[in-house]
């Protein structure tokens, strides 16, 4: 059998084209036979709020305005209230006038960097600014936030 036949249904090509001095072009085909059989159908994996639940409320701190935006209209299909603000000292005003179910904060932010805000925000007192109500995840350790944050950690 050749070796880019499989079972004598699927044919798999690779290749590169190498130009000296302008770079290099690397290339796949595959070439796969008919299925036997129908795909069986597939179930939506995203979660659903419980019918009649309130809408949560949350609060995203990130300096890039294209990130923001996306977030909040990824976090608003969803039904989820969003409020935006662009760096930390914003986020800490944000977390003492409103309560908020999550505060989803950027680590490294001008003004006040996402690890102070949180640290702050935390250690805020009052009405309406209990910090187990502002951000219900107990304190992390550094080495903790960096795994949190990290897909290489």
């Amino acid at each position: 059998m050749p070796p880019n036949l499989v079972d004598g249904r699927l044919k798999l090509l690779i290749g590169v084209d190498i130009v000296p001095a302008k770079g290099s072009k690397f290339w796949f085909a595959v070439h796969c036979g008919r299925a036997e059989q129908s795909v069986a159908s597939v179930t939506s994996i995203q979660p659903e709020l419980p019918q009649g639940s309130r809408s949560l409320s949350i609060l995203v701190a990130d300096d890039s305005p294209m990130i923001r935006a996306l977030i909040s209209k990824l976090l608003s299909k969803r039904g989820l209230r969003v409020d935006l603000v662009c760096d930390g000292k914003a986020a800490v005003r944000a977390v003492q006038g409103n309560l908020y179910d999550m505060v989803l904060m950027n680590m490294q932010m001008p003004e006040m960097d996402g690890v102070t805000a949180a640290i702050t925000i935390r250690n805020l007192s009052g009405p309406g600014n209990d910090s187990s109500r502002s951000l219900r995840s107990p304190p992390m350790r550094w080495s903790d936030k960096v795994k949190a944050v990290s897909p290489l950690a």
